[in-house]
């Protein structure tokens, strides 16, 4: 389409290759309630630890909450509980 749609005589391209960590999904428990967190193994090492966004915004939701307090307390659970590298 570029070729034919625009005045280029050409286009550079490029092959790109992604590199993803193993993935498991755990859950904790916070004062607003249980959010399920994304490890990240490397190895079979957890290098990286991430709250379940849905999760944390449904909490936010049903107890009025503001997202961030929400995000924050689920990443300390995570935090206490893994202690990831990153």
């Amino acid at each position: 389409m570029l070729l034919r749609e625009t005045t280029t005589l050409g286009v550079r391209s490029h092959d790109v290759r992604r590199t993803e960590l193993a993935r498991r999904h755990e859950t904790v428990e916070t004062r607003f309630g249980a959010v399920r967190i994304k490890l990240g193994l490397l190895g079979g090492e957890i290098v990286n630890a991430s709250p379940e966004y849905d999760d944390c915004e449904r909490l936010a939701r049903e107890r009025g909450a503001p997202l961030k307090d929400v995000l924050a307390a689920a990443a300390a659970a995570a935090a206490e509980r893994w202690s990831p590298a990153c």
